[in-house]
């Protein structure tokens, strides 16, 4: 994965080069793609057009539409599943819906108890009011690092507050140390452990230290990935954090929609 302007030192033909940017502006997408046009890689888009879909066209090369007329992080779920066609697809030789099914399905019952009913709060929207006031750090595991950046972002974009996120077992081997400020009095973040019953059972036992470290001293929030296959379970962590962060912004009074320091850096960097 590169969120950069310069592609890895490796990439040249034979590389595939997923583009991915839903406006098709977005700057450092486009140069990354220059730049894997001049070392001639094999290059897929994603966009709803702009200048991206213009380079696919002047230089032939795919570009997957998708629907417009969203926020980019509303499209989440075009994106994860376009990609994950794609590579199943070139890489295990075949793609199996089955999988995709699964995942819809478990996003659907999802929904079901966290959409607001008439009758009052979810305990999703509860949580997300006791877990609002102070700022996130988000653990998960490796294999779900994903869902932990995505939450990071949505808590960002949707609710205007700093989150951090980092992943088990990494952050024991040295972040673990510096909640050893919590005995000197109770913490200031919120603390939300992304799981998976599917991780290593040393992963598993890593995350019960953590959480007893932590007991009595954050407000600690623990989701459990839902269905059978990993894709499946993926998505069911980016449907939780999606739906956490805009708890948390009503919680806080804030409009998920505008992300006005993003425009304005967008104006600043748009000056010559």
């Amino acid at each position: 994965v590169c969120r950069d302007y310069t592609l890895p030192a490796y990439c040249d033909h034979t590389t595939l080069l997923i583009a991915s940017s839903y406006s098709g502006h977005t700057e450092e997408t486009l140069e990354a793609v220059r730049q894997g046009l001049r070392l001639q890689a094999r290059i897929v888009a994603l966009t709803t057009g702009g200048e991206l879909s213009q380079l696919g066209k002047e230089s032939s090369f795919p570009v997957v539409v998708l629907p417009g007329g969203l926020q980019p992080r509303q499209s989440i779920g075009y994106s994860a599943v376009t990609v994950y066609a794609l590579l199943s697809h070139l890489l295990l030789g075949g793609f199996s819906p089955e999988d995709v099914q699964e995942a819809e399905t478990s996003v659907r019952l999802q929904a079901r108890s966290y959409r607001l009913p008439a009758s009052g709060p979810t305990h999703l929207a509860e949580r997300a009011a006791q877990l609002s006031s102070r700022p996130f750090i988000v653990h998960a595991s490796e294999a779900n690092s994903a869902a932990a950046l995505r939450l990071k972002g949505q808590l960002s974009e949707n609710a205007k507050m700093l989150a951090f996120s980092s992943t088990i077992p990494e952050m024991n081997h040295n972040e673990i140390v510096g909640w050893e400020m919590i005995k000197k009095g109770p913490s200031s973040f919120s603390v939300v452990l992304i799981r998976d019953r599917h991780d290593h059972p040393q992963v598993q036992k890593r995350f019960e230290f953590v959480k007893g470290m932590l007991a009595g001293h954050t407000i600690t929030e623990e989701f459990w990935a839902e269905g059978n296959g990993r894709f499946a379970r993926l998505l069911s962590a980016l449907y939780y954090a999606d739906w956490l962060s805009f708890y948390v912004a009503l919680a806080r009074g804030e409009d998920p929609t505008p992300v006005d320091a993003i425009t304005a850096l967008k104006r600043h960097l748009s000056r010559s």
